[in-house]
C-alpha cells in the first residue's frame, strides 16, 4: 500500500492565511475543505502560524481571520474606559484583521458580549473620536510630518486614524483611550489651567498660535474655529468658539452667530420644561468674540470623563446589528433624518427612552424655529456608560446656522418658520414660545450688529405670527 505524502505544512499555512487575507473570517471547517486535510493536521497548521491568526468564539462557533499589521502598533490594541471619578477599566481589545481595513473587537466586561464582532472600519464606538472639521484639518496637516499619516485628512483610513488615535488622542470627545501610547499621555496629562481674569489676552494668544497652540490628543469636531481650555478656578473644561479678528462682513456675522449661540442656550437654561443645555459664557475683546462652552463629557474629578456618543454612532451600532432592530446605514439615509427622524428610530430600537425621544423631537422644534439649518445626526448627543446608553447630553451649537457665510460671502435668507405636524404639537408650542424669546432677545441685543438685530426683529414676528397656529393645534 502506498504512504501518504508527507504535509508540506509551510505551504499549506501560507494558503490558509493567503485565503484569510483575501476572504475574511472562516470556520474550521471550511478552512479544512479548502485545504482538504484532517482536523488533527488542520489544528497542526493553525498552531504553527498561530502568529498570523486571529482565533475568536469557541466549539462550533470558532472563527479564524488574518492578523494585519499596522505599523507602530500592537497586534492587539486595548481600549481602555475613564470613568467619572479618573478610575479606568479595560473595555476591550481591537485587533486588525483583513481583508481591507477590517477590525475584531473583544469585548472584556461582561454584559458587552453582543457588542464584539468584526467591522469594515473602525467599529461605530470610536467613529467620532477621529479628527474633523476645522480641528481635524489642522491636526491632519500638523501630524503628518511624524505621525506617518497623510496631510489630507480625507485621505486618510481607518488604519491610519487608528494610528492617530492609538498615539495621540489622550483627549479625545468623550471618555474612551485607544493604546498604550495614548493611554500613558492620559496618565500624565496635566491641565493647562486658564484663569478667569484674563482669559481673553489667553485666548487671543491661543487663537494666533494655531495650530501649535491645540492640544494635538484632542481631535474635537465642527466646522467652527475651535480650541480647548481648562478653566480649573471654576471647576469646568470648555470649548472655544471665537471669531475673526477684523471688521469684514463676514468676520461681523461670525461674531453676530457666537452671540447668538449663547442667547439660544441661555433662554433654553431659563425657560421651564425645556431640554438641558451646555452651560456657556460670552467674551469680548479688541474687536474679536469668544465663546466658552462647557464640556459635558468631562466630570468636575481631575481627569474625570463621560462618556459621550454621537446620533451618527449609535444609529451606526444598530445598523450594525448591535440591537433587534435595523435600519438602512447608507449615507443618504442617516443624513435624512435628522433630530427627529433620528429620534424615532433610536427609540424604535430600544436605545434610548420615551423621554430622550420627546427631548430630541423638542429641540429640533426649536431649532428649525430659530433657522438652525444643520439639524443633522452629528449635531446633538447621548451618554453612554461601557457603550450603554444612559440618556441625551445637553444640547449645543444651537445657533441660526442659515445666516452663516458661505465662501466667506454673506447670503441672503428669507426665513419662514416651518409649520408644525400635528403628531409634534406637545414639543413644537413650547419650542415656538422659546424660538419667540430668543429672537426678541437677540433683536435688542446690543452685542449684535445692527443688521443682524434688525434679522432678529423680523424672525421674532415671524414666529409671533404662529401663535394663530399654536391655537389651532389639536390639544
Amino acid at each position: 500500500m502506498p504512504r501518504a505524502s508527507p504535509l508540506n505544512v509551510e505551504k499549506l499555512g501560507d494558503t490558509l492565511v493567503g485565503r484569510l487575507t483575501r476572504d475574511g473570517l472562516m470556520s474550521s471547517a471550511q478552512l479544512r475543505k479548502l485545504l482538504r486535510i484532517s482536523q488533527p493536521s488542520f489544528s497542526r497548521i493553525a498552531h504553527r502560524e498561530r502568529d498570523r491568526l486571529l482565533v475568536t468564539g469557541k466549539g462550533r462557533a470558532t472563527r479564524y481571520a488574518a492578523r494585519r499589521v499596522i505599523g507602530g502598533l500592537s497586534r492587539d490594541i486595548p481600549i481602555y474606559e475613564v470613568q467619572p471619578t479618573g478610575e479606568t477599566r479595560t473595555l476591550g481589545t481591537l485587533t486588525p484583521i483583513w481583508p481591507d481595513d477590517g477590525f475584531w473587537f473583544t469585548p472584556h466586561l461582561a454584559g458587552l458580549e453582543a457588542l464584539g464582532g468584526h467591522s469594515s472600519g473602525l467599529p461605530w464606538f470610536l467613529t467620532d473620536m477621529v479628527p474633523s472639521g476645522f480641528v481635524g484639518t489642522l491636526l491632519a496637516d500638523h501630524v503628518a510630518v511624524t505621525g506617518g499619516v497623510p496631510r489630507a485628512l480625507n485621505s486618510w483610513t481607518s488604519s491610519d486614524a487608528l494610528r492617530y488615535l492609538a498615539q495621540r488622542a489622550h483627549n479625545a470627545p468623550g471618555n474612551l483611550v485607544v493604546g498604550d501610547g495614548a493611554f500613558r499621555s492620559f496618565l500624565s496629562d496635566r491641565p493647562r489651567p486658564v484663569a478667569t481674569d484674563g482669559c481673553e489676552r489667553v485666548y487671543r494668544k491661543r487663537v494666533k498660535e494655531l495650530p501649535d497652540s491645540l492640544a494635538l490628543g484632542a481631535p474635537i469636531g465642527g466646522a467652527q474655529p475651535k480650541f480647548l481650555a481648562d478653566r480649573t478656578d471654576v471647576g469646568v473644561s470648555a470649548i472655544v468658539k471665537f471669531s475673526p479678528r477684523s471688521s469684514s462682513e463676514s468676520a461681523t456675522r461670525a461674531a453676530d452667530l457666537l452671540v447668538c449661540e449663547h442667547l439660544a442656550l441661555e433662554t433654553l437654561a431659563g425657560f421651564e420644561g425645556a431640554p438641558r443645555v451646555a452651560r456657556s459664557e460670552l467674551m469680548e475683546r479688541k474687536g474679536q468674540t469668544f465663546l466658552e462652552v462647557e464640556r459635558f463629557d468631562r466630570a468636575p474629578t481631575v481627569n474625570g470623563r463621560h462618556g459621550v456618543l454621537s446620533l451618527r454612532a449609535a444609529l451606526a451600532a444598530r445598523a450594525a446589528g448591535k440591537t433587534t432592530a435595523r435600519l438602512d446605514a447608507s449615507p443618504v439615509a442617516l443624513e435624512t433624518l435628522g433630530w427627529a427622524g433620528a429620534a424615532s428610530e433610536l427609540e424604535r430600537a430600544g436605545l434610548i427612552s420615551r423621554e430622550s425621544a420627546e427631548a430630541m423631537c423638542w429641540l429640533d422644534c426649536f431649532g428649525s424655529l430659530i433657522a438652525k439649518r444643520d439639524r443633522d445626526i452629528d449635531g446633538l448627543g447621548l451618554y453612554h456608560e461601557g457603550l450603554q446608553i444612559t440618556g441625551l447630553c445637553p444640547a449645543y451649537g444651537l445657533r441660526p446656522s442659515a445666516y452663516e457665510p458661505r465662501q466667506g460671502a454673506m447670503v441672503e435668507v428669507r426665513f419662514a418658520p416651518p409649520l408644525p405636524r400635528a403628531s409634534q404639537t406637545p414639543q413644537w408650542l413650547p419650542a415656538r414660545d422659546a424660538a419667540e424669546k430668543f429672537w426678541r432677545r437677540a433683536a435688542g441685543e446690543r452685542r449684535l450688529s445692527k443688521d443682524f438685530r434688525q434679522i432678529a426683529k423680523h424672525n421674532a414676528a415671524a414666529v409671533r405670527a404662529l401663535r394663530d397656529v399654536a391655537r389651532r393645534l389639536p390639544k
